[in-house]
């Protein structure tokens, strides 16, 4: 079972699974959604996404957003490649379209960068707390057999006299 740790920021003192739909758009705007698609669909999938997971804490908030928006570009991107398969691709061909697009890879690949870097970032942290970790189990396994050493007889019995 998995401890629920208190989300931030803000510290509130309360503990909870997950941000609500007003924290969540405070924190991470509004949905990345284009003309055409439906807000209540997105939600939906995040909440299914978020219920799955039960984020702890808000850097499990971040990822958990950042996988639903991932999610929810690779659905978009089904869905113009299916029409494009069925020939209803009046805005696909069009220069504003391309032009869009470009601009989009562009961006798409400081996303990229960024999310590279963050993800380097989280490992490190693994990495660091896995050390830190192992360093004070150390510790204390030392603490705890050096309080349980056995004395002498010898010792004791000189005492009790």
């Amino acid at each position: 079972m998995r401890e629920v740790i208190v989300n931030g920021p803000p510290a509130t003192g309360k503990a909870r699974a997950g941000l609500s739909k007003e924290e969540s758009a405070r924190f991470f705007g509004p949905p990345p959604l284009i003309a055409g698609e439906d807000r209540a669909q997105y939600e939906a999938m995040r909440d299914q996404i978020s219920a799955t997971v039960q984020p702890l804490d808000f850097l499990e908030e971040i990822l958990v957003n950042d996988v639903v928006n991932l999610v929810w570009d690779a659905l978009r991107l089904r869905r113009i490649l299916r029409n494009a398969l069925n020939g209803n691709n009046e805005y696909i061909l069009t220069p504003e379209f391309i032009l869009r697009m470009e601009t989009a890879e562009r961006i798409d690949r400081m996303i990229a960068g960024d999310e590279a870097r963050r993800n380097v970032a989280l490992r490190e942290i693994d990495r660091h707390r896995a050390t830190l970790g192992a360093a004070l189990r150390q510790a204390a396994d030392e603490v705890l057999d050096a309080e349980f050493k056995e004395i002498p007889p010898s010792l004791t019995e000189g005492e009790a006299a």
